[in-house]
């Protein structure tokens, strides 16, 4: 049973950065931003690269730093930021179904779910809007 949970929210994983990928596509890359933003948001982006890696690994709390250095080291990277929250989402919704205890895992993951939805309508919310 908890291999299926575990292929389920893995094939979920795949699904919404598959999603947030082509969202992020379908937008121009930085639009009229500055310098230092199009370099914080390439920087960030290696970030976001290196928390996925860590993600698919199962290192949960290595991903999650990493997308806190990124907030605090690309203060600029408003397009890596957004897709950092959703990322952060997954992560969290990983680490609840690595959880010991039934109830407080299936409460998690339940909360996750429905916050990466939120989140992930959010961005795509916004990026109709430009």
């Amino acid at each position: 049973m908890l291999h299926t949970r575990l292929h389920f929210f893995t094939s979920l994983l795949s699904i919404f950065l598959v999603l947030i990928l082509f969202a992020t596509a379908c937008q121009s890359k930085y639009g009229d931003a500055s310098d230092k933003r199009i370099a914080d948001e390439e920087q960030a982006e290696q970030f976001l690269s290196k928390a996925r890696e860590q993600l698919k690994s199962g290192h949960f709390d290595k991903a999650k730093q990493t997308i806190k250095t990124m907030r605090d080291s690309c203060p600029l990277a408003l397009s890596c930021r957004k897709q950092g929250i959703l990322l952060m989402d997954s992560i969290e919704l990983f680490a609840a179904t690595a959880d010991t205890t039934m109830e407080d895992r299936d409460m998690r993951v339940k909360f996750y779910l429905k916050k990466l939805q939120h989140d992930r309508a959010e961005l795509f919310s916004e990026s109709a809007d430009k």
